[in-house]
């Protein structure tokens, strides 16, 4: 079930209302059943891995607490990541074996494939549940008795498909002394899942159309649409993630969880290192904790720690795909950071020579707009079927003439003018509110002073785009979202 299906609205509805009839001490029960319905209505069998990793973390979780043990929690790991990996890597493991052994003189892996299918959701409940283990090992967490508690956590359903990735030191706390009903809370948290769909059918739908349209025939394309099949990719990835983390947080803060958010208007960042701590922030911390630090973070010298950051991103890139282009994407963004982190010092001491002050407007912009160049770039290995389908595409952006900027197909690049014109009225008003985004509680101060008539036909005329587009076809709409597939 996705968020934007038709039957998660009486789903979402039948949750709410037995969350809040269940004493607050029980409501982990109403999250829980919610959760396993939620995840399992489409194919009850991809529950039985669910089961599995929930019952390894919760058996690991009361053995560390006992026996806390580097060698115990390194088994329990490394088990609940095995389960990620033989599911999501046997086969592209089987053919680099099968490569190498071909150069040996040896075939033995040729056309051997293992038939396992990753269930959906599996990175994300994989890392959520180490992140328990490593919460009890590393931070104190007293483990949690209740199995179906825990199970709840694990299985939350507003996370569990894409993120945001819960901390269980945040989140098991919240199950066992949920907060209670607070209407300008609930109001508030419905407003940012509205805002969500809103971004999943009006913007990400129209964006969806033009990058399959550029990347439909990539190797045919030519002139300026190598650029716009970049750039559309580029907001896609935001919009469409971003969606669904406001959706996931109005859920959970509907249910009255508090979970953080996943993004902090990234492509306002003015280095890649800023763009990183603001993108996908909950993969970010994860990483950071079970990777970064215990490879030895920044504390072993500069050499040591730009080894970690690379690894870090090769193990990123990894993640995202069994495929070498998502490991070139990895170690190109892993290079990018490492090298602004170098010239960095370098970069202050120009500024000081030329009597700039980098932190003025003008400057500022040029760092965003490089900021986003390079990752946009990046981003051409993380969308493209192949590393050579991305070099292509990026060998056709430097070859693009300014005359191919005024071709007036482009207006039809959506199917129609009327269209393309939507799509860039719906880019529009995403980029303003993303960039106001930090100024959310003196917005919504300002709404809630509103007479009650307004609010309400403010959130009606939302709700009725959100049906318009659906219905009339103004988004194609894709009830997937991208990061479904990770």
């Amino acid at each position: 079930m996705s968020f934007t299906e038709l039957n998660f609205i009486p789903f979402l509805v039948v949750t709410l209302t037995l969350n809040y009839l269940f004493p607050p001490k029980y409501r982990y029960i109403v999250i829980f059943a919610a959760s396993y319905y939620f995840y399992g209505l489409g194919d009850i069998s991809i529950v039985k891995v669910l089961v599995i990793v929930t019952a390894l973390t919760y058996i690991g979780g009361l053995i560390l607490e006992k026996y806390k043990k580097k060698s115990i929690f390194r088994v329990f790991f490394w088990a609940n990541l095995g389960i990620l990996f033989v599911l999501k890597y046997s086969n592209f493991a089987l053919g680099w074996m099968n490569f190498f052994a071909t150069k040996a003189g040896c075939s033995i892996f040729t056309g051997k494939t293992i038939d396992l299918l990753a269930p959906i959701g599996l990175s994300f409940y994989v890392f959520q549940s180490t992140n328990y283990l490593n919460d009890v090992y590393r931070k104190g967490l007293v483990a949690e008795k209740n199995p179906i508690r825990y199970a709840a956590y694990v299985s939350f359903f507003p996370v569990i498909l894409s993120g945001p990735i819960q901390k269980s030191r945040e989140l098991l706390p919240q199950l066992k002394e949920p907060d209670a009903f607070n209407a300008e809370y609930f109001i508030r948290s419905f407003m940012l899942f509205l805002w969500g769909f809103l971004e999943k059918v009006f913007v990400s739908g129209k964006l969806k159309v033009i990058v399959d349209t550029c990347w439909s025939n990539w190797n045919t394309h030519t002139g300026v649409y190598p650029i716009i099949a970049a750039i559309a990719f580029s907001f896609y990835i935001y919009c469409d993630f971003s969606a669904y983390s406001d959706m996931a947080c109005g859920i959970s803060r509907m249910l009255g969880f508090r979970v953080r958010n996943n993004f902090r208007n990234p492509y306002m960042a003015t280095s890649l290192t800023e763009f990183w701590n603001r993108w996908h922030m909950s993969l970010n911390d994860w990483f950071v904790e079970n990777v970064y630090i215990p490879l030895g973070g920044n504390r072993k010298g500069k050499l040591r720690k730009y080894i970690n950051v690379m690894l870090v991103f090769l193990f990123s890139g990894a993640w995202h795909g069994a495929s070498m282009h998502f490991v070139i994407w990895g170690l190109a963004n892993g290079l990018l950071q490492i090298a602004g982190q170098i010239l960095a010092p370098f970069k202050k001491r120009v500024y000081s020579l030329i009597g700039v002050d980098d932190r003025c407007f003008s400057i500022r912009m040029l760092k965003r707009a490089g900021v986003f160049f390079f990752i946009t770039l990046t981003w051409l290995f993380f969308r493209a079927p192949g590393t050579s389908a991305a070099l292509s595409v990026i060998r056709s952006i430097f070859m693009t003439r300014p005359v191919d900027f005024f071709n007036p197909d482009l207006f039809m690049i959506c199917g129609s003018v009327t269209k393309t014109f939507l799509c860039i009225v719906a880019l529009t008003i995403f980029i303003t509110v993303q960039i106001h985004r930090k100024d959310t509680s003196k917005y919504y101060s300002s709404f809630r002073a509103q007479p009650i008539l307004f609010q309400t036909l403010f959130a009606g005329f939302m709700i009725l785009v959100i049906v318009m587009a659906s219905v009339a076809g103004w988004a194609e709409i894709n009830t997937q979202f991208i990061y479904f597939q990770f």
